[in-house]
């Protein structure tokens, strides 16, 4: 007989979800459907201690910008079967935070999945994306503030519970969602008139260099962060020999080029 002690909560990122522990006289198998069977044997105190961390952070990725659609990606749930009985069922998220307790449930209703500063100077073309995981229905605010003192808000998107989504809010684009340009404005989460999540703000920053490049890259939560380099860029060529040995002579039959850039802060 076997008697479950701790098992994942609802949802989970895959670098905190807690192991499955269980006490048991017998060998158990843990199956999750199409994903996972193992068979896992007590120690000599009967105790059965199931490791998931590792098993989903090597099967989860985080789904790209294009792999999003506007009406939002469903969570995965992932139920799990002791012996072929039903257990429980959870979610999991890629990435994590770095913490050894953290409630992952609270943290996705309070934060977008980003690490850059809670305010932000960007260009007017500059790429921003804010990912956020709705756990219920919501929507998404904004808040211009212009030059002569005044403040309009404005409907970003609705969201719909147990999704996930990608907002573009590039400064071009949310410009064009006021009568007039914003000097900055914010960005936050609500439902039914409360506020669920930080405030991240954006300010308009005139361009500083002509040699501005963006890169966009996935975050340790699961987002995507755009990191601005001004530096200067330069183009690397490098030509590699192909040789092939026949009757005991080398003989070049072609050259391979490779390119890449360095680019400085």
């Amino acid at each position: 007989m076997s008697l479950i002690q701790q098992q994942p909560d609802t949802y989970n990122f895959a670098g905190n979800i807690a192991d499955i522990v269980l006490t048991s006289d017998a060998s158990v198998t843990l199956s999750i459907p199409l994903l996972l069977e193992e068979v896992y044997f007590p120690d000599s105190n009967g105790r059965i201690t199931i490791p998931l961390r590792a098993f989903f952070e090597a099967h989860l990725h985080a789904s790209g910008l294009e792999e999003i659609p506007e009406d939002g990606l469903d969570l995965t749930a992932y139920t799990y079967y002791i012996d072929g009985q039903e257990c429980g069922t959870f979610h999991v998220l890629a990435g994590g935070v770095d913490s050894p307790s953290v409630d992952t449930e609270l943290f996705l209703k309070s934060n977008f999945l980003t690490w850059q500063p809670q305010t932000r100077f960007v260009t007017y073309h500059e790429p921003q994306w804010l990912r956020y995981v709705a756990l219920q229905a919501c929507t998404v605010k904004v808040k211009g503030y212009f030059d002569d003192g005044k403040t309009a808000t404005v409907t970003l998107k609705d969201l719909t519970a147990n999704k996930q989504y990608n907002l573009d809010v590039n400064y071009g684009r949310i410009r064009g969602m006021f009568e007039s340009q914003p000097a900055y404005y914010d960005v936050w989460v609500e439902a039914g008139g409360e506020r669920l999540s930080f405030v991240q703000r954006y300010v308009l920053q005139d361009e500083f260099s002509t040699n501005v490049d963006f890169f966009v890259s996935e975050n340790s939560l699961g987002g995507y962060d755009t990191i601005r380099f001004a530096g200067d860029r330069k183009e690397i060529t490098e030509a590699e020999s192909l040789n092939a040995v026949f009757d005991a002579e080398t003989n070049e039959y072609g050259i391979d080029y490779s390119k890449s850039w360095t680019k400085y802060t």
